[in-house]
């Protein structure tokens, strides 16, 4: 099968995102919050391993104890549904994105293992069929499906890709923050406290889900607070609890971070303009939205 033997022998990645910002406009009638983003790639990514059986199964071949939903697998299943094919894949991640960070891992994940599996069954399904088939396990999937900065509206799924400079990011962890529970504290939020209520550090943020994320993980306080005296800024990543800050060279985000306390797990990463497998071997087809 063309193309298997270099899928199966190298890695394929699954980078992060960041929301530069994320307002809640509405929500849907089945519950689901509807939203106006600008998202972009960023270099830090998730490694993807797919391997093809013969015999139907689909594994997984990795354990991660943190991960209690194997999202890979759901849109593989989905997937291979859809495509009625009766081959099947092992499938492992090699994780490098924190978990419960906002950076949409395991969605970038699941957007992976869905090219790989789309050129690995030779289902032929062009990025657009399979956003509107991720759209329905994931509202981040079909970002990442699109590959490349964009405006997201919808729960997500509506995209429109736009221009933005590159930066480099200061990333700063302070702990987890399931997406879930931020929606459901945003949702029993009645009163419309201002950030600057929830700390300094977070008051000039446009992120709408700011005070819920930080009644989720309190931590994130703290870390806004830390960061935005090392960086000048501190902004949450979707429903967090990564907060991050923008530099125009490696060097100053490098120096910001030599300033944050060494107890505070942070990382630097760089924007990228299209996802890295936009021009690979997996788009053979599939190359339009």
């Amino acid at each position: 099968m063309a193309g298997t033997a270099i899928m199966v022998d190298r890695g394929l990645p699954a980078p992060a995102k960041l929301n530069l910002h994320l307002h809640i406009v509405g929500r849907r009638e089945d519950g689901m919050h509807l939203i106006d983003s600008v998202m972009v790639l960023i270099d830090l990514a998730d490694t993807i391993y797919v391997t093809l059986r013969q015999d139907g199964k689909l594994c997984r071949t990795w354990n991660h104890l943190d991960v209690s939903d194997d999202l890979c697998l759901r849109a593989a299943t989905a997937l291979q549904k859809l495509a009625n094919v009766s081959l099947g894949a092992d499938i492992a991640v090699e994780k490098r994105i924190p978990i419960g960070a906002g950076l949409g891992g395991a969605s970038s994940d699941a957007a992976t293992t869905l090219l790989a599996l789309n050129a690995l069954w030779q289902a032929g399904f062009t990025r657009q069929q399979l956003a509107a088939l991720a759209a329905q396990l994931g509202a981040d999937i079909p970002f990442f499906l699109f590959g490349e900065t964009a405006r997201a509206q919808g729960i997500g799924e509506c995209l429109t890709a736009i221009e933005a400079p590159l930066h480099y990011y200061l990333l700063a962890f302070p702990g987890k923050a399931a997406t879930a529970a931020v929606f459901e504290e945003y949702q029993q939020i009645t009163d419309k406290q201002h950030l600057s209520n929830i700390s300094e550090a977070l008051q000039h943020d446009c992120n709408h889900l700011a005070v819920a994320a930080v009644r989720v993980c309190p931590p994130i306080i703290a870390a806004a607070q830390q960061l935005q005296a090392a960086a000048g800024e501190a902004r949450l990543s979707g429903s967090g609890a990564c907060v991050f800050a923008a530099f125009d060279t490696v060097a100053a985000a490098k120096a910001a971070q030599q300033k944050l306390p060494s107890q505070l797990p942070s990382v630097v990463s760089a924007g990228i303009i299209r996802h890295p497998l936009l021009e690979s071997h997996l788009h053979w087809g599939v190359a339009k939205w």
